[in-house]
């Protein structure tokens, strides 16, 4: 029993660390998500450029094909 007790302390941080890292990436999963609605939403309603869509315009192939 004095065992659990003395042991116990050191494990919370574990656990804080175990939730931390489960809820901080579904918040990084869900605000990468509710920026491309965003601009999707943009695009869409507001008649926004189409050139917000694309995450990395500089590394666009200016001779490619557009895919929209």
């Amino acid at each position: 029993f004095v065992d659990e007790l003395f042991a116990a302390p050191l494990h919370w941080g574990f656990v804080t660390l175990g939730w931390c890292g489960l809820f901080g990436a579904a918040g990084g999963v869900a605000a990468q998500i509710v920026s491309r609605m965003s601009n999707l939403a943009d695009v869409v309603w507001n008649n926004a450029p189409k050139s917000i869509l694309d995450p990395f315009p500089s590394q666009v192939d200016p001779n490619a094909k557009p895919g929209y």
